[in-house]
């Protein structure tokens, strides 16, 4: 990078082609495929694999085992980039004083990495798998599911709040130099929020409420056939660690602010005689 101003966009608009073709031509690939009637009784991207790869008569299991193993490798990146992400923003909260202490803004002297928060993202983690693990009643594909479909509602939801900042910071702070800026000014720039708010909210309602939709269009939706637990244990769980991460950001944030306030207090009240 050489220039950030002229690289970033087309760095951001590359990558974006790239995303766009990784997700379509492997559906293209699927639909070319199948048989027109099975495609209705594909429930996931394992499902249209398994269909798929039929062809190969004897080698299908060892070809679906490979792409099985590339599957959870992509899911490690996505989720390592998201945690990449999640950890430097959190620990700039705590750094700014947002954010329970400021010893989570920590980064590494060389590397530059926000350690601290790093090791409490892990612990973090692994509490909710194990919990995931012994609440939801399931085989191990079922609590996968479920465990995954609440880290990708948690992304979701905390761009619920971001995407709107993002529109108000650009029309209460118009004279603030931008180097980067959208197509058609503040015009071009709300539009864009707003349509990706509204794919931002689907994606939400979806992630959290899932076969809502197919049962306001009249389509068939089988929950314990896609997600394998009740309706119940899904939300349950669901939404139980969405109201926990709420209340924890909100602990954070006012235990911050406390100590804030009496460290003011006790500058403005000046020494104890």
């Amino acid at each position: 990078m050489l220039a950030p101003q002229r690289d970033v966009p087309v760095a951001i608009g590359v990558s974006g082609a790239i995303a766009t073709c990784c997700y379509l031509l492997p559906v293209l690939a699927i639909l070319s495929a199948a048989p027109p009637g099975r495609v209705t009784g594909v429930g996931g991207f394992m499902d249209a694999a398994r269909l798929v790869f039929g062809i190969y008569g004897d080698g299908r299991e060892p070809v679906l085992t490979f792409v099985a193993v590339l599957f959870v490798v992509a899911l490690l990146t996505q989720g390592s980039a998201w945690m990449i992400v999640a950890d430097r923003m959190q620990a700039m909260a705590a750094a700014d004083g947002r954010f329970f202490s400021r010893g989570l803004g920590a980064f590494h002297p060389r590397l530059g990495t926000p350690v601290r928060m790093n090791l409490l993202s892990g612990v973090t983690a692994t509490v909710f798998m194990a919990a995931a693990m012994n609440l939801a009643k399931g085989d191990a594909s079922a609590v996968f599911g479920v465990v995954l479909s609440v880290a990708i509602a948690t992304l979701l939801l905390s761009y619920l709040a971001v995407i709107p900042s993002l529109l108000a910071l650009r029309l209460r702070h118009r004279e603030v130099p931008r180097p980067y800026q959208v197509p058609f000014g503040t015009r071009g720039f709300t539009v864009a929020t707003l349509l990706v708010y509204a794919w931002i909210v689907l994606g939400s309602w979806v992630a959290l409420f899932p076969g809502t939709l197919e049962q306001l269009f009249g389509l068939p939706y089988g929950f314990r056939a896609v997600w394998g637990v009740s309706r119940l244990t899904f939300e349950a769980f669901t939404l139980g660690t969405v109201v926990l991460l709420l209340a924890i950001a909100v602990a954070g944030y006012l235990t911050q602010r406390m100590r804030t306030r009496r460290r003011d207090y006790e500058r403005e009240a000046g020494p104890a005689r």
